[in-house]
């Protein structure tokens, strides 16, 4: 169940929420020690979005279950608190207790942590709670009070959220909720006849989206958008002032550099490949190390069994499609960063006219290529400007189907194994830092299995989902630790929780040969989507970066999976300059060069300070 940290293509949002009672409570220290819920149905998780008596009642069911949680357990993890709020706020909503809204939606806005989330909490709500008791005049309300909430927004701190919105508004509508729901969630339901907490949220936001937001779908568009066109200052750019491109007349050495992601492409690097001259591309372990056609790296499939080929094989069929998906998938970037281009109105369009049953499979395919792209562009962001720069692959087979492969017992014990053969081999091969743009907590075992009905109950679930993470977690902990001598970098994660409460490996590992990134925009600023939390380390930029996919075309992506790579490329560069570097020193250099955020909540690396800390 890893996941990659690219930011994620299609989400459906949901509300949740909590209270704090005066008495002695279960202290939570992590997620793992959150109560799991469970909801026996009669129906479909898609069937709730019109059948009334149902959903009232799991309604029922699921408020008074969060009431509970609230009453017994202490949370101090905000992004916990966040959801159980949010969850009080759509009861509220649904009840028409507009006064309890506001009440929570100030406690909501009093938790965040990001300036632009503050901002903008309940302000798409509020416009609906103006027109409830309107008449004929509920559009025009509508209008007025959001028009009046969203003038009032300071665009320099809120500029990238309000196009994300936007975008995500342009995009959504029923068939897509109700294709989403069918997709994911009724195959196990109909299986089992139970459902998870979880899942009752996703319904519950997903019936207050159809019910009261989609109505003023094109009024919310058409404010963002007069908001961005009367708002045309673009944020400055921190970052190509502290760029650092070497030409090759430095004295550099070789450094490698290891790519554990999803593959790269060769033909798009070329030189800066590195390459084993003792094999040869013959279907042969020409070398006798165990490989076969490991010429650039290894690779496994989605099993953790060996296999070949430094990227992603596409069938006949999907290379066939590459250049249309690679299109849809600029056109779904270009609508959350409001670009008007050919793509993006192609895509608006294709979503606009899809079916229910259509959903999945886009979806699937959209996930696909945005896999497949992922490790060729994550390398493009590591190598650049850096020609003593080598790339050594180890590549992962991610799953992109809505209903993924279930997490099991077998294929985690191989993965262990797999992290000390990968570092074997990295040692073997002389790589110094490795970049890893993935990972995975115990949750997203439990939503894997929970997808493919494995479990009688929540708990269950949690308890073989904990089994099967640990397993994993204790595999990755114990490979780095066995290489003391490279550095391994970590995407924190698009999750915007705090790492340390999921326990998301490898980036809470927390060992002196790790070095956990997260993402800021162009400015510097928190990006909406990065995971924060004592692990993380530094912050890069993970906004718009633009780097290679394959084929050799240049793209724009967004995540943590870009930031990780910046801090890679500071590292290999100083390593270039000076190979006696260790990683504790490589650490700690990146951290000095470092600038603290205005806000002091963040160190942004700066590569022209770290650099000159050793060129001087």
């Amino acid at each position: 169940m890893k996941r990659s940290k690219l930011i994620g293509l299609i989400i459906l949002l949901g509300l949740s929420g909590l209270i704090q009672a005066q008495k002695e409570k279960i202290i939570v220290h992590s997620q793992a020690d959150l109560p799991r819920l469970t909801y026996k149905v009669d129906i479909l998780p898609s069937e709730f979005l019109t059948a009334n008596e149902p959903f009232k009642k799991l309604v029922t069911e699921y408020k008074k279950d969060i009431l509970d949680i609230m009453e017994k357990y202490q949370i101090e993890d905000t992004s916990t608190l966040k959801e159980y709020y949010g969850d009080l706020g759509s009861f509220a909503l649904i009840e028409a207790d507009y006064s309890k809204y506001r009440k929570i939606d100030e406690i909501i806005k009093n938790l965040e942590t990001k300036p632009s989330a503050k901002l903008m909490s309940g302000i798409f709500d509020k416009a609906v709670i103006a027109t409830d008791s309107a008449g004929e005049n509920k559009t025009d309300l509508f209008r007025e009070n959001l028009e009046s909430s969203v003038a009032k927004l300071p665009w320099e701190i809120v500029r990238d959220e309000v196009k994300s919105q936007k975008g995500s508004f342009e995009i959504i509508n029923e068939n897509l909720i109700i294709g989403i729901l069918r997709s994911q969630y009724d195959p196990a339901a109909k299986k089992t006849g139970i459902i998870s907490g979880e899942i009752a949220r996703a319904i519950i936001g997903a019936r207050i989206a159809i019910e009261k937001m989609l109505p003023y779908k094109n009024i919310v568009v058409e404010v963002l958008q007069n908001y961005i066109n009367k708002n045309k200052v673009e944020k400055k750019n921190i970052w190509d002032d502290r760029d650092v491109s070497f030409s090759g007349e430095q004295n550099l050495k070789t450094v490698v550099i290891g790519i554990w992601d999803t593959g790269v492409d060769p033909s798009v690097y070329g030189p800066l490949m590195y390459q084993n001259k003792k094999e040869t591309l013959n279907g042969k372990d020409n070398d006798g190390n165990g490989y076969i056609d490991d010429i650039y790296g290894i690779a496994y499939d989605l099993h953790n069994y060996r296999t070949t080929g430094s990227l992603f094989p596409l069938d006949e069929n999907q290379r066939k499609r590459y250049p249309e998906m690679i299109s849809q998938l600029k056109g779904l970037l270009d609508i959350q960063s409001n670009v008007e281009s050919q793509e993006a109105k192609d895509l608006k369009q294709k979503m606009s006219n899809l079916k229910p049953a259509e959903v999945s499979s886009f979806i699937e395919e959209l996930n696909l290529y945005g896999i497949y792209a992922h490790g060729t562009h994550v390398a493009g962001i590591a190598t650049a400007g850096n020609p003593a720069a080598r790339i050594l692959v180890v590549r992962e087979t991610f799953n992109y189907k809505i209903i993924p492969t279930p997490p099991n017992k077998p294929d985690a014990e191989r993965w262990a194994k797999d992290c000390i053969d990968n570092i074997n081999y990295f040692k073997e091969h002389g790589v110094r830092v490795v970049n890893m743009s993935w990972g995975a907590s115990q949750k997203d075992y439990e939503s894997g299995l929970e997808a493919n009905g494995i479990g009688k109950n929540s708990e269950d679930r949690a308890n073989l989902a904990k089994e099967i993470f640990n397993i994993s977690y204790e595999g990755i902990s114990n490979a780095i630790k066995s290489a003391p001598g490279i550095l391994f970098v970590a995407a924190a994660g698009n999750s915007n929780n705090d790492v340390n409460f999921v326990k998301d490996y490898p980036t809470s590992l927390g060992l002196p040969n790790l070095i956990v990134a997260g993402a800021v925009d162009q400015a510097g600023d928190f990006t909406s989507f990065t995971s924060t939390g004592r692990s993380v380390d530094v912050y890069s930029d993970g906004f718009n970066v633009e780097s290679f996919v394959p084929g050799g075309k240049r793209m724009k992506l967004s995540g943590t999976s870009m930031s990780a790579p910046a801090v890679v490329n500071l590292a290999a560069k100083l390593i270039a300059l000076d190979p006696s570097l260790t990683p504790d020193k490589v650490k700690d250099l990146i951290k000095k060069g470092s600038d603290l955020s205005s806000d002091g909540k963040r160190l942004l690396i700066n590569p022209k300070k770290t650099i000159g800390l050793i060129t001087k």
